[in-house]
């Protein structure tokens, strides 16, 4: 009988993502998700940094809801970056962004800016709007 060689072989793949990992990250339930997955946080973790109910990132994660403007910037601080698109085109875009990392919600925006909530929603949507709003809009991002 002869001898055979021996063969040294390494194989190397990636590991595999743990269940309910998000294959797309399209919301921001998906970026919480991929987070706290990173961490290897619980949920439970989770809703006490951003200070809300288990449920509540159950169901954010899930995309049953979306999350309240009231609470990016928490959710701000557990991703570490601005999970929306924030390339800002327009001042609709500036106002909405500057609204959404503050946490202040359209309702409450009003009463800082001195607009009708409906040209809030219509100068962030990119609609015309009357050129002593977008100046005001504009006075207000200086």
């Amino acid at each position: 009988m002869g001898s055979y060689p021996i063969l040294k072989i390494s194989l190397y793949a990636p590991k595999p993502l743990p269940d309910g990992y998000p294959k797309e990250i399209k919301t921001i339930g998906d970026h919480i998700r991929k987070k706290r997955m990173d961490l290897g946080l619980e949920q439970k973790d989770v809703a006490k940094m951003v200070r809300v109910n288990v449920n509540t990132i159950t169901n954010w994660e899930l995309n049953y809801s979306v999350p309240p403007t009231r609470f990016m910037p928490q959710i701000i601080d557990f991703l570490g970056y601005y999970p929306l698109d924030n390339e800002a085109k327009t001042i609709g875009d500036r106002i909405k962004n500057w609204r959404i990392e503050n946490g202040i919600p359209v309702k409450r925006f009003q009463q800082v800016i001195g607009m009708d909530r409906h040209t809030i929603l219509r100068l962030e949507n990119g609609e015309k709007v009357a050129s002593r709003t977008l100046e005001r809009a504009r006075a207000f991002l200086r």
